[in-house]
């Protein structure tokens, strides 16, 4: 079997392999979330639903500009993430835990049980003693340039394809 026609490694099956984990690494983070108790941030909450839309685009469709800008905007946002939780930039209003209110601590407390929230400069998760927002940067940034390198790659052939049969 020679690897370089085989259907099975080819570059849309990686590209759409990676759009598989997109999706099933927001699941995971839903289920982290809901059950485990790992609450995330509102740019946790933009990630994971980047990852669900960048996914499902991803395996429907694994080389095009659109899946490109998808993985190039998760990219973006998750860089985000990580200069505010490294307090390389301040942070932002959206990103602030809400204060509880109440008259009393009795209040408090349940003012802010029943909307839990946290700080997107904290960090929530660690995997392997590193932030996940660091690995998931990692991801889209990878996947990213793997389409940009499949488009490109294509684009490539297929221009000189149309240049010798004019």
């Amino acid at each position: 079997m020679d690897v370089r026609t085989s259907q099975l490694y080819s570059w849309n099956t990686l590209i759409r392999a990676l759009g598989g984990i997109a999706f099933m690494m927001a699941i995971f983070a839903y289920i982290l979330d809901y059950f485990f108790g790992y609450t995330g941030c509102t740019l946790c909450h933009v990630e994971r639903t980047l990852l669900m839309i960048t996914g499902t685009w991803t395996v429907y469709a694994s080389s095009s500009w659109i899946a490109f800008g998808l993985w190039c905007l998760g990219g973006g946002v998750t860089f985000y993430h990580l200069s505010v939780q490294n307090h390389w930039l301040p942070l932002a209003s959206f990103c602030k835990a809400p204060v509880p209110s109440g008259d009393t601590l009795n209040a408090q407390m349940e003012n802010f049980l029943s909307k839990p929230g946290v700080s997107c400069d904290e960090i929530t998760l660690k995997v392997l003693g590193i932030s996940a927002v660091y690995f998931l940067f990692t991801f889209f940034t990878t996947g990213c340039l793997i389409i940009l390198w499949k488009i490109l790659k294509t684009s490539k052939k297929y221009y000189s394809l149309k240049r010798f049969t004019k």
